[in-house]
């Protein structure tokens, strides 16, 4: 038996980076700036207010709890673009621009196809996504693939694998503590990242629609 890498087989190879304390540094300033605009604290909701809580003690020095969530998503996003435009040179970069209703689903846009990217802080093996608010209503997926990021908050962080929006609707069902209830799915049935690039071939030459 031949064992095959990724979708319920085996954890698909992670794909390893090491980030510097310049480059952590400056991620660091971009959360904390995107913590006061959108005043996270002051949000009714326990996803607003924020999952992560305590402060964070790191080689780009302290960051305080509101904007730790924040940091880890965008260690992900980072680390993703660097991935992709390793293969594709210059195809995405990290949006930057300050939303008060946040990204729309969209964090990459490689060849105009819209890619988000989960991110964990800790392993965890479960890779989660938003489905439905505290007050029952649905959140629609508007991204076209949904790429898994774990950072343990030092200068290792990792793309654990991916999926597209269509295998996502079947994924099972848990309700956080905060009430809303997420997609989940374990590390091992994720695609390794490699079909990431096979996936963006075929966009990049049929377009993104």
């Amino acid at each position: 038996m031949v064992a095959v890498e990724g979708q319920g087989s085996r954890s698909p190879a992670r794909v390893e980076f090491t980030l510097t304390r310049e480059e952590l540094c400056i991620l660091k300033a971009e959360a904390e700036s995107r913590h006061a605009f959108r005043r996270y604290a002051g949000r009714d909701d326990g996803w607003g207010r924020g999952l992560i809580k305590g402060e964070m003690v790191g080689p780009y020095g302290t960051i305080r709890a509101g904007a730790i969530g924040i940091l880890v998503g965008l260690v992900g996003e980072y680390i993703a673009s660097l991935y992709i435009n390793r293969h594709f040179k210059d195809s995405c970069h990290v949006d930057l621009t300050k939303r008060k209703h946040g990204d729309g689903d969209c964090d990459l846009s490689p060849f105009g196809c819209p890619l988000q990217v989960k991110a964990r802080k800790f392993d965890g093996r479960k890779n989660r996504i938003r489905i439905e608010s505290a007050d029952g209503r649905a959140i629609p997926l508007r991204a076209r693939a949904y790429l898994f990021s774990e950072w343990s908050g030092q200068h290792k962080a990792s793309l654990i694998g991916w999926e597209t929006r269509q295998q996502i609707k079947h994924w099972g069902t848990e309700q956080a503590p905060q009430g809303h209830i997420n997609a989940l799915a374990a590390d091992d049935e994720l695609k390794p990242m490699s079909r990431l690039i096979a996936f963006l071939e075929s966009v990049r030459g049929m377009g993104a629609a």
